[in-house]
C-alpha cells in the first residue's frame, strides 16, 4: 500500500486551529499521488473512504523524540522582545528549521510543532508583536515584516541550525501573511515556503472586496482578534473558546452588530483603535497601502525558491490566493529549479480538512492535509536539497459536480450554522502544469430577454432590452453561502442551497427561494445537453444604471440541479463609486449607463447534462458585505437614517451586452436544447 493511504488509516486526533478546525487528510496523496509523472489533465481516482470524524486527521509521528524549549525571548531592534517556542528533535545535531509566526497564541501550534520536529525539523513558532507573551503593542499585519525577518535571522545564528539544510516558512491566513512578510525581506539561507489561504492586498480580498466592506468576517473576526489583547479577557495560554465574552458572543450579538450603524463596534475599538480603520477606510488608502497588508506591488522581487500555495473556492482570501500564485509564478518564470505547485480545493477558510463546505459534501477524496502536504514539500526542497522530480504536475485542482444534488436533513437538532440539509455534489480531482489550465477558453454567457443566457452574442439589429428593480437596504437579499467567514447562526457560508431557512437569522424566519426575491435579477440557460466543465477566473460585464449616487450591484454564479436544488459556484460584489479604481471614488450620475465589471474569482465546476447554468444579479448580499445606503458617502460611516431606495436597471442587447465570461476546459462543447429559447 502507499505510506500515503496507510496514513490515513491510523487513529485520529484533533487539530484545533483559532479561525476553523483545521485537520484532516489528502496532502501527502496530492505529494505522493497526484505529483507522480504520470499525472495528466484526466479526473484521479479518490483515495480509499475516510474512516475518522470529519475534521480530524492522525499526524504520523516521525522517528525523533521531541524536545521543547518554552518562551525564548527574541529581541527586536527597538528592545521589543518576541515570545517564541522552538521544537527540535531531542537528539544532538543540526536542523533545517520551519518558522511561523502567529496571533493566536504559539501553543495552538504544539501539536504540529511536535510532529516537524519528530520527522527532523527545528520548528519555530512565535507570538506576533503584542499577544499573549510578546512585548510591545499589536497592529495587525503592520509590524509582521521587519518582526519576521529579524527572527529568521535569529534563526540562522542559534547552534542548532543547519545553514546547508536552511530555512522554510510555513502558514496559513494570517500566518501565510507573516511567511509572506519574511520571504519578501529575503532572509539569509530561505530554501522553500508553503503558504495555504493566503490574502494579496487585505483591503481589496479580506477587510473589503471590491469596495463593498466583508461585514459578516469583519465583526466576528474582529471580536476574536481584539479578545487576543486583552489580558483580562484571555489569559496568555488559554485555548480560545466560548468562555471568552469577545468570541463567544450569541448568534443575536452578531446579528445586532452586523446590522447597527455607522460600523465600528465602540466595544471593540475602544480597545483595539485599528478596527476602526479595518471598517472606515474604504478607499484603498495610505493605511491598506502598508507592506504587511498590501503585498502585491513587493511580489516581483519573490526569492528564487520552490514555493507550494493552498486555495480553497469558498475560502475567504481565494482571489488573494490565486493572485499570488500568478505574480510568484510570475516572478519566478525564469528559475526551473524554483518551481511554484498551487492546489486549489472545495473549502471554507481554514476547511481544507473537511468533506464539507458550508452544506455542499464533496466526498472523502476533497480532504487535504495541509501539515502532510508541507512536509512532503519541506522534505524534497530543503532537506533533498531541491531534488524534485521532473516533469511533476504543479498544478492540483477540484471539479465540483457530478453529485444528485439531494439535500439530507441532518440527523438530531437543527445546526443553526448551516441549511436544511447536506447536498450531494462531490466532485473529482484534475492536474495541469499552470492555472488557468492550459487550454482554457473564454465562454461569454449573454444576458437576454425573458431572464435568459445564452452563448450566441446579440445582434447589432436587435432591439435593447432591460430589467428594473428596486432596492431597499433596510430589507436586503440574505447572505445563502460564499466566502466569508463567522457565520455563527446569522449567515451560512461555503455552497448551499438558495433558499432562505428559518435557522438563519439573516434570513428573518423566511423560507423563500433568494430568485424569486423581486430585487433579484435571475437569468438562466435552456437545459444542457453536453456538460460544461469550467476552471479558472469567473467575471460579470453589465450595463448598469440607478437612479442613486452610488449602490452596489453583486452577481452570483448557480448551478441548477433537476431536482431544483440551486448551488452557489461563484460569486462577487462591486461597490459602483470604485468602478475606476479603489483610491478614485466617483458619484453616479442617475439614469446615466455603466458598464461595470464584477470579479467573481475563481471556481472549478462541471454543469452536468440536464442542469442550468444560472446568473443572479442584484445590489445586496447580507451580511456577507455590508449594505449600500444608496448615497455617494463613506460606507463605515452611513446609516441607515440615510438610506434611500435606489431603482436599479440592468441592460443587455445590442449595445449593452451584458454578460458573464466562464472559463470553460479544453474539451468541452456547450450544448443547450431549445427548451426556453
Amino acid at each position: 500500500m502507499n505510506p500515503a493511504l496507510r496514513n490515513l488509516r491510523q487513529p485520529v486526533r484533533t487539530r484545533r486551529f483559532p479561525l476553523v478546525q483545521l485537520a484532516s487528510v489528502l496532502a501527502t496523496v496530492l505529494g505522493a499521488v497526484l505529483t507522480s509523472p504520470a499525472a495528466s489533465a484526466r479526473p484521479h481516482p479518490a483515495p480509499p473512504a475516510f474512516p475518522g470524524p470529519l475534521n480530524t486527521v492522525r499526524l504520523p509521528p516521525g522517528p525523533y523524540a521531541v524536545r521543547v524549549m518554552h518562551d525564548v525571548m527574541v529581541a527586536m531592534p527597538d528592545g521589543m522582545r518576541l515570545a517564541t517556542d522552538v521544537y527540535r528533535p531531542r537528539r544532538p545535531g543540526t536542523w533545517a528549521a520551519i518558522l511561523i509566526r502567529t496571533p493566536y497564541g504559539k501553543h495552538s501550534d504544539a501539536a504540529e510543532g511536535r510532529f516537524f520536529a519528530s520527522h527532523g525539523y527545528a520548528y519555530v513558532v512565535q507570538d506576533v508583536r503584542g499577544v499573549f507573551a510578546s512585548e510591545g503593542t499589536f497592529n495587525p499585519y503592520v509590524n509582521d515584516p521587519p518582526d519576521g525577518l529579524e527572527t529568521a535571522k535569529w534563526i540562522t545564528r542559534q547552534p542548532w541550525f543547519n545553514a546547508r539544510l536552511g530555512l522554510a516558512l510555513y502558514g496559513g491566513s494570517y500566518m501565510a501573511a507573516t511567511a509572506i512578510d519574511t520571504a519578501l525581506g529575503h532572509p539569509p539561507d530561505l530554501k522553500a515556503v508553503y503558504i495555504y489561504i493566503a490574502s494579496a492586498n487585505y483591503h481589496n480580498d479580506g477587510a473589503w472586496r471590491d469596495g463593498a466592506e466583508r461585514l459578516q468576517h469583519n465583526v466576528g473576526y474582529g471580536n476574536m482578534l481584539c479578545a487576543e489583547v486583552v489580558p483580562r479577557v484571555l489569559r496568555p495560554g488559554s485555548p480560545l473558546s466560548t468562555e471568552n465574552p469577545l468570541i463567544g458572543l450569541r448568534p443575536a450579538q452578531i446579528w445586532a452588530e452586523d446590522r447597527q450603524t455607522p460600523l465600528g463596534s465602540a466595544r471593540i475599538s475602544g480597545t483595539c483603535p485599528w478596527y476602526t480603520h479595518w471598517v472606515r477606510n474604504d478607499d484603498q488608502d495610505w493605511y491598506w497601502d502598508q507592506a504587511g497588508f498590501d503585498h502585491l506591488p513587493l511580489l516581483s522581487r519573490w526569492p528564487h525558491v520552490p514555493t507550494e500555495i493552498l486555495g480553497a473556492y469558498y475560502g475567504l482570501f481565494l482571489g488573494g490566493t490565486v493572485v499570488d500564485y500568478n505574480a510568484i509564478r510570475k516572478a519566478l518564470r525564469h528559475h526551473p529549479r524554483a518551481p511554484v505547485a498551487l492546489t486549489l480545493g472545495p473549502w471554507t477558510h481554514g476547511g481544507n480538512e473537511s468533506e464539507m463546505a458550508g452544506s455542499g459534501y464533496f466526498g472523502s477524496g476533497a480532504i487535504v492535509n495541509q501539515d502532510l502536504q508541507a512536509l512532503a514539500w519541506f522534505d524534497r526542497y530543503v532537506k533533498a536539497g531541491n531534488s524534485g522530480p521532473a516533469g511533476q504536475a504543479l498544478v492540483h485542482y477540484f471539479i465540483m459536480g457530478g453529485g444528485t444534488g439531494a439535500i439530507t436533513p441532518y440527523s438530531g437538532p437543527p445546526n443553526p450554522g448551516e441549511g436544511d440539509g447536506r447536498i450531494d455534489i462531490r466532485g473529482t480531482w484534475r492536474s495541469a502544469s499552470s492555472y488557468p489550465p492550459p487550454g482554457t477558453k473564454t465562454l461569454p454567457l449573454f444576458v437576454g430577454p425573458h431572464n435568459t443566457l445564452s452563448s450566441v452574442a446579440p445582434r447589432a439589429s436587435s432591439d435593447p432590452g432591460r430589467y428594473v428593480y428596486r432596492y431597499n437596504p433596510v430589507h436586503p437579499v440574505p447572505t445563502m453561502g460564499g466566502n466569508f467567514t463567522f457565520g455563527q447562526g446569522v449567515a451560512a457560508n461555503g455552497a448551499q442551497n438558495q433558499t432562505c431557512t428559518p435557522l438563519l437569522l439573516d434570513c428573518g424566519g423566511s423560507a423563500q427561494a433568494l430568485d424569486r426575491r423581486s430585487d433579484v435579477i435571475a437569468l438562466e440557460t435552456p437545459v444542457l445537453t453536453k456538460a460544461v466543465t469550467i476552471a479558472g477566473h469567473v467575471t460579470a460585464a453589465l450595463y448598469v444604471s440607478s437612479s442613486a449616487p452610488d449602490t452596489d450591484f453583486t452577481a452570483r454564479l448557480l448551478d441548477d440541479y433537476p431536482n431544483g436544488t440551486h448551488i452557489n459556484v461563484a460569486s462577487g460584489i462591486i461597490d459602483a463609486k470604485y468602478r475606476n479604481g479603489l483610491s478614485t471614488p466617483q458619484r453616479m450620475s442617475a439614469g446615466r449607463i455603466y458598464r461595470l465589471t464584477i470579479d467573481l474569482w475563481e471556481t472549478g465546476q462541471v454543469f452536468e447534462p440536464g442542469h442550468r447554468i444560472e446568473l443572479d444579479v442584484s445590489s445586496s448580499n447580507f451580511p456577507d458585505f455590508n449594505r449600500n445606503m444608496n448615497v455617494f458617502a463613506n460606507e463605515g460611516l452611513q446609516t441607515t437614517r440615510e438610506a434611500v431606495t435606489a431603482v436599479e436597471t440592468l441592460y443587455f442587447g445590442a449595445g449593452t451586452p451584458s454578460q458573464v465570461d466562464l472559463p470553460v476546459s479544453r474539451g468541452s462543447q456547450v450544448g443547450f436544447t431549445t427548451i426556453g429559447h
